[in-house]
C-alpha cells in the first residue's frame, strides 16, 4: 500500500509515470509530467536501475462508491484485476530478475520475480517460470509489442 503517504503504492520519487493519453515522451516521467509510451519509461527507469510494474486488466469499472465505501465483491474484483511492485531489477542473458523493495501483496515484499525475456520481430515477452494456483498449473507472461511509429 502507499505506506509513505505520497498517493501511490511505492515511492513517488522512485517511480516512472506513463499515461498514453496525455503524457510525453520528451518529460521526465514525474507524476506531473508522465512519458506517453511504455517504451519510453522502461528506458527512463532502465537508467535509473529501477522499475515499478503496475499492471491493470482491460475492461477495469469505477469502483460504484470509491475505495472505502464500495462492497467487499466489487472491492475483491478491483484488487483482482491489478498488480503493482518495483525495486531493482538484473539482466542475464535472457533472463530479468525484479529484486522486489515493495509489492501489492505484502508477502512478497524482499521477493524476487525471475522473467524470461523473447524478443521475436516487434514483439518483447516475458514469461514466468510455470506455478500451481488454485486453478492448477498457470504459466503467465506479459507482451510488448513495438508500435509502428518506432519501427
Amino acid at each position: 500500500g502507499d505506506q509513505n503517504c505520497d498517493g501511490v503504492d511505492g515511492d513517488v520519487a522512485q517511480s516512472i509515470f506513463v499515461d498514453g493519453t496525455n503524457g510525453n515522451d520528451a518529460w521526465p516521467g514525474t507524476k506531473d509530467q508522465p512519458k506517453r509510451s511504455i517504451a519510453s519509461g522502461i528506458s527512463a527507469a532502465q537508467a535509473a536501475n529501477r522499475h515499478a510494474v503496475l499492471i491493470a486488466s482491460g475492461g477495469r469499472t469505477v469502483m460504484s462508491k470509491g475505495r472505502y465505501n464500495s462492497g467487499e465483491a466489487e472491492t475483491a474484483e478491483s484488487a483482482r484485476s491489478f498488480t503493482a511492485y518495483a525495486g531493482t531489477f538484473e539482466i542475464d542473458g535472457d533472463v530479468i530478475t525484479h529484486h522486489l523493495d515493495i509489492c501489492l501483496y505484502e508477502n512478497h515484499n524482499g521477493v524476487d520475480y525471475i522473467r524470461h525475456a523473447v524478443l521475436e520481430g516487434d514483439t518483447l515477452t516475458l514469461r514466468m517460470p510455470p506455478m500451481t494456483t488454485t486453478r492448477g498449473q498457470e504459466q503467465w507472461s506479459l507482451e510488448w509489442r513495438r508500435h509502428s511509429s518506432f519501427a
